[in-house]
C-alpha cells in the first residue's frame, strides 16, 4: 500500500509551445466562449456543466470498475498529493501490481482547465467535455499523462496515469493519455449518476 501511495504522488508540470492563434466562435448553446492559450491551443466552449462541489473522488470509481484499472487497489489520499501548482483533493489513487500502473483522480475547486492551457499539449474530448493534456517535464512522457477536464466555471476534474515501474515496453504517451481519458470518463459518468 505504501509503495502505491508513493507511486501515486507525482508532481504536476507542463510545457509550452508555439505562439497564439485566434479563437474560434462559440457554438450555439455554448456556456462559455472558447479560450485560446499562449501556445495557440484553443479550449472550445463548454456546452454542459458538471458541478463537483464536495465530491469524494473515491466515490467516482466503483469497486466493480476496479478491473478496468488492472484489478487495482483504491488508495484514498486524504491530504492530497504534494503538488504545489494544481491544488485540489482529497485525491484518490488506483494501482495495479504487475505492471505497476498508477491512476490518480482529483477534483480541483477554484481552478478551471483554462488555468493549465498555457502548458497544454493538446485538447481532447472526454464524455462530452473538453480536456487538456499536459506533458510532464520531470517524468518520462512515454509512460505518463496528466489530463484536466473542463467541467464547470472555475472547476475541473484531474486524471493522471503512469506506468510507474516502466515495465510496459509498448507504452507510449498516446497510450498513457488513453488511460487517463479512461479514468476521467469513468469519473464523469459516475458523477452524472450521482445527480451532479
Amino acid at each position: 500500500m505504501a509503495a502505491g501511495c508513493v507511486a501515486v504522488a507525482l508532481l504536476l508540470t507542463g510545457c509550452g509551445g508555439p505562439g497564439p492563434a485566434a479563437p474560434a466562435p462559440a457554438p450555439a448553446g455554448a456556456l462559455d466562449g472558447p479560450v485560446t492559450g499562449p501556445n495557440g491551443l484553443v479550449l472550445p466552449a463548454r456546452t454542459q456543466t458538471l458541478r463537483l462541489d464536495g465530491v469524494s473522488v473515491c466515490s467516482l470509481v466503483s469497486e466493480e470498475e476496479f478491473p478496468m484499472f488492472g484489478g487495482s487497489d483504491q488508495i484514498p489520499i486524504p491530504g492530497g498529493t504534494p503538488e504545489t501548482e494544481f491544488r485540489g483533493g482529497p485525491d484518490c489513487g488506483w494501482t495495479s501490481e504487475r505492471p505497476r500502473n498508477t491512476w490518480l483522480g482529483r477534483y480541483i475547486p477554484g481552478s478551471g482547465a483554462v488555468d493549465v492551457l498555457p502548458r497544454a499539449e493538446r485538447v481532447l474530448p472526454v464524455e462530452g467535455f473538453w480536456a487538456i493534456s499536459v506533458a510532464p517535464e520531470t517524468f518520462d512522457p512515454r509512460i505518463t499523462c496528466f489530463l484536466t477536464v473542463d467541467t464547470a466555471p472555475g472547476q475541473s476534474l484531474y486524471a493522471q496515469y503512469s506506468n510507474s515501474d516502466r515495465t510496459d515496453a509498448a507504452m507510449t504517451h498516446e497510450k498513457a493519455c488513453a488511460e487517463a481519458v479512461k479514468l476521467a470518463g469513468v469519473m464523469i459518468r459516475n458523477a452524472r449518476a450521482q445527480g451532479r
